[in-house]
């Protein structure tokens, strides 16, 4: 812990969540994997943060692919998730 000295009191700082969270992390990754996994019945399985590259790569994808016109992000990013669902065979 570290101490900071005021001119009125003593402040305490505890450690930050960052570095006593580090192994539950890991595990919260796992089961996000492992949901993905059961999810998709026999598929490969997918990391999130995989699922969510492919999503963001395919959401811009699909905005080039429009024109490149604003205002309709949500549906190019919902649209990429779909996508990326049936690629993988992920269900809902």
């Amino acid at each position: 812990m570290e101490r900071k000295q005021n001119s009125k009191k003593t402040v305490v700082r505890k450690p930050s969540a960052a570095r006593t969270t580090a192994g539950s992390e890991k595990k919260g990754q796992k089961d996000q994997n492992i949901r993905l996994a059961a999810a998709s019945g026999a598929s490969a399985r997918i990391s999130l943060e995989r699922f969510i590259r492919e999503v963001k790569e395919l959401a811009y994808q699909n905005y080039v692919n429009r024109g490149g016109w604003h205002g309709a992000d949500l549906d190019d990013w919902l649209r990429a998730e779909e996508q990326v669902k049936e690629k993988f065979n992920i269900e809902n």
